[in-house]
């Protein structure tokens, strides 16, 4: 029904908290049996769980929205292995710019 009503995608967003049970990838593969578009994956992914999901046909996206945040050159950090920014969750959801636009790149 979501193909034949034109659905640009369906995301799939994980639980994303502390000690989270992981998404089976047996659910993963049922929804790309049952829908053939897009699918958007997205919560607390890494290089290798976003590899893992892509290479078995999954999923056609990731999304790394609060890594993102913290790390401005996270395309960068993920093809060289580079470590990641560590997030502050005091700063997210308000305040000032503080958090949002003064992470540093790798190597700064």
């Amino acid at each position: 029904m979501l193909a034949d009503a034109g659905i640009a995608y369906v995301s799939l967003a994980e639980a994303d908290w502390d000690n989270a049970p992981e998404m089976p990838d047996t659910f993963r593969a049922s929804v790309r049996d049952i829908f053939d578009g897009r699918i958007l994956c997205a919560g607390r992914y890494d290089l290798h769980k976003a590899q893992h999901v892509l290479a078995h046909g999954w999923a056609d996206m990731i999304g790394f929205g609060r890594k993102f945040i913290a790390n401005p050159d996270l395309p960068a950090r993920l093809e060289h292995g580079w470590p990641f920014n560590s997030l502050d969750p005091a700063t997210m959801y308000g305040g000032g710019a503080h958090g949002y636009t003064d992470y540093p790149f790798h190597n700064q």
